[in-house]
């Protein structure tokens, strides 16, 4: 029993140090009881009585003990997205999946373990994409702002060109030379505008 014990014990060791997940256990109440190799590198080897909670950006403890908390009644995992602060003082953006560890024989879990999956790319490629989103709505509403200026500068002079020559064709016998003389350079400035 103890060697199936050690033997199972050593397969989860190696699970554990070999996955690129920073990967730890904690109790229900964010308390850090066992971390991986990847979590240690990352965040340092924690101290007794450390708490997942010291490592999490303010803004997300909250979010954390809330879904730690739920974790623990209803038993079902959780996932959540939370910013972490690395040793080296970097922000770690991690996908989070909390599991329920069920002890024998107890009907409530006592333990979490809480993988925290890097999404830092992912969160770069998403805000590249909304600033290219944006810039691309600004591009539209540029074009939309030209094609209305356009017309409108169009709009103007084509209205005095059609006015002018529709006066030509009407009343051309009624008018002086001067006054046709100046209704065709009417048209002729319109056309230059």
């Amino acid at each position: 029993v103890l060697r199936a014990l050690r033997v199972t014990r050593e397969r989860l060791d190696a699970i554990l140090d070999n996955t690129t997940d920073a990967v730890l256990v904690t109790r229900t109440d964010g308390t850090i009881v066992q971390t991986n190799r990847v979590f240690d590198e990352l965040f340092g080897k924690p101290q007794t009585g450390s708490t997942l909670q010291s490592i999490v950006d303010s803004i997300y403890v909250y979010i954390l003990i809330e879904s730690l908390k739920s974790v623990a009644i209803d038993n079902q995992p959780r996932r959540l997205e939370i910013s972490l602060r690395c040793l080296d003082g970097t922000s770690y953006e991690a996908d989070t999946a909390l599991y329920p560890i069920l002890e024998q024989d107890i009907l409530t879990p006592l333990h979490v373990v809480c993988s925290l999956r890097d999404i830092r790319q992912r969160k770069q490629m998403e805000l590249s994409l909304l600033q290219a989103l944006q810039r691309e709505k600004e591009l539209n509403e540029l074009k939309s702002r030209f094609v209305t200026t356009v017309s409108h500068e169009f709009r103007t002079p084509l209205a005095v060109i059609s006015i002018a020559s529709e006066m030509l064709k009407r009343y051309s016998h009624r008018m002086t030379p001067e006054q046709r003389t100046q209704r065709l350079e009417g048209i002729e400035t319109a056309v230059r505008n």
